[in-house]
């Protein structure tokens, strides 16, 4: 009898955690829809031109043999929208393994959307404005921006941003 009480116990044990454990797993959920550059722009608490100085956190596994860091060390060249005080701010790029933060690449210059951090920011000042689905950042080349497929002067830019 023994026996049988240990077999039910294991089969409900069982079922249980594979009933359980698929319901508090998620998995990166994609943007239903993605708001556009005005948008974005209304939204941003800090617009700046910065570069990734330094990795933050730990490294996340985003993939068999790819990992990324929770974060990273922006340098501020110049701000076109907000306000700062420092000349490098914490950037959050990685929630869990989802980078739905601002994950930059190399070492080139980029114009980046900033939202402040509302909530518990792990020691990040800012993130992706709309949880990632906004603008995060284009690349700035030669003193122009490549944004949406075509290269934009700075200034151009700069009165894109400031709504002139």
């Amino acid at each position: 009898m023994k026996f049988y009480k240990a077999v039910i116990f294991v089969v409900m044990l069982f079922c249980a955690v594979h009933l359980w454990l698929p319901a508090s797993t998620y998995s990166c959920q994609p943007c239903r829809t993605k708001i556009d550059f005005k948008e974005t722009v209304k939204r941003a608490d800090l617009i700046i031109v910065g570069k990734k100085v330094a990795d933050e956190g730990q490294r996340v596994r985003t993939g068999r043999n790819q990992s990324r860091p929770e974060g990273g060390k922006i340098k501020i060249f110049r701000v076109l929208k907000g306000k700062t005080g420092r000349d490098t701010i914490d950037v959050r790029c990685m929630y869990g393994m989802c980078g739905y933060g601002i994950c930059l690449e190399g070492d080139g210059l980029h114009v980046i959307f900033l939202s402040a951090v509302k909530l518990e920011g792990g020691g990040y000042d800012y993130t992706a404005i709309h949880s990632g689905c906004a603008v995060k950042y284009y690349r700035v080349v030669d003193n122009s921006v490549a944004m949406d497929g075509e290269t934009v002067p700075m200034a151009q830019f700069e009165n894109m941003v400031s709504g002139k």
